[in-house]
């Protein structure tokens, strides 16, 4: 079941496919989140790099609850981001502002959206 809203996405395909427990992130990622529990997108201290993902991130969201129980939260009202994919097996939640996906060569998956 798909809630909250959806991003525009620009130059690629989201597609939304259930995955399974063991899904790894891709070798692609330059940015994974690490935070055991639900939070922010815009906050430095989720993420392995130590700051937000930008234009030239392929980010990861890796399966830390075991059930898709963990929210990642994207609001940025009024304005929009760009990241070149998203491989996630979390809940991400885009409750305000445009997420835009530019790698048109690369699959994004968001296990629930």
């Amino acid at each position: 079941m798909l809630c909250g809203a959806l991003a525009v996405v620009l130059g690629s395909i989201l597609t939304l496919t259930a995955l399974d427990e063991n899904a790894r992130a891709t070798e692609h990622c330059t940015i994974t989140w690490t935070n055991s529990e639900s939070g922010s997108w815009n906050v430095a201290g989720n993420w392995d790099a130590d700051r937000a993902p930008n234009e030239n991130d392929h980010v990861c969201i890796p399966d830390i609850s075991g059930d898709g129980s963990l929210v990642v939260t994207f609001s940025f009202i009024g304005e929009e981001r760009d990241v070149q994919s998203i491989h996630s097996a979390e809940t991400l939640r885009v409750s305000a502002g445009t997420l835009n996906l530019t790698d048109a060569g690369e699959t994004s998956s968001v296990a629930h959206l």
